[in-house]
């Protein structure tokens, strides 16, 4: 409802039938406007009127079952400095002593209108630290549980962490079995499985290759021993002394060419 300057009237306490105080505030403003209404038992008299429904704004007073129409009786608004209504917010903390000049940006200003003088008519005072400090109770409240809720999510991160951590150190002991380095990057952002898969591919065809190689040099190994055998009693049959002392010399050669 709008907060308007009220006119003069006067009206008998039998004539009213009840009496409504409706809270305006306006935030760009930056003012509070209490607005005491009549509700008159013959509406015909009275040209200005105001329809009062159950649904404007919030009631916080007897249940309002049907709309009224009522009349303004008088009206007091509070003009707030925005020095003043910065200083209500629940992080602000005031430090005293204040200087003059910070204690003059604070006032306020009041203007009234009505049938009574201000002193006579009727107001609601607002003990707006008490406000501040119950609007502070709730957002510390929100704010230590959203601190908790911060500190498992760190704790939660760090064993995650933990446990990727043991997994790299695992697969990277095992990719250590078939000679493949794994690194931190690669374990991060690419394909371990593919990877893992072309390195133990490799690493048996060069298992292949070194078992081939090594059946390979031990057949020789085993010819050249038979070669050798063999020398030595054909030597050591041979009766001709001269032709004795000459075969050393031959079969150390036969072994240098099949090393070679």
């Amino acid at each position: 409802m709008p907060c308007q300057a009220v006119k003069a009237l006067s009206i008998p306490d039998e004539e009213i039938r009840s009496t409504l105080y409706v809270l305006t505030y306006s935030e760009r403003q930056h003012l509070t406007c209490i607005t005491s209404y009549a509700v008159p038992t013959d509406t015909s008299r009275f040209p200005n009127l105001r329809s009062v429904t159950p649904a404007t704004g919030k009631n916080y007073g007897a249940a309002l079952l049907d709309p009224v129409k009522a009349v303004p009786l008088d009206r007091i608004a509070h003009v707030y400095a925005p020095e003043y209504l910065k200083r209500l917010h629940w992080r602000y903390k005031p430090h005293f002593p204040l200087s003059p000049s910070e204690a003059a940006s604070l006032t306020s200003q009041s203007y009234y209108s009505g049938a009574e003088t201000a002193g006579r008519s009727t107001s609601i005072d607002f003990d707006y630290g008490e406000v501040r400090a119950e609007v502070a109770k709730r957002h510390q409240e929100m704010n230590s549980g959203l601190s908790f809720l911060l500190i498992g999510f760190v704790a939660l991160v760090f064993l995650l962490l933990r446990k990727l951590a043991l997994v790299y150190r695992a697969s990277s002991h095992y990719c250590r079995l078939y000679q493949f380095e794994l690194t931190a990057g690669a374990f991060l952002k690419e394909n371990i499985a593919t990877e893992l898969s072309v390195a133990r591919r490799r690493y048996f065809e060069r298992q292949q290759q070194t078992q081939a190689r090594l059946r390979e040099e031990e057949k020789l190994r085993v010819l050249r021993t038979g070669w050798q055998e063999g020398l030595r009693s054909a030597v050591s049959n041979l009766t001709d002394d001269q032709l004795r002392m000459r075969v050393p010399s031959n079969a150390w050669n036969v072994n240098r060419t099949s090393n070679r």
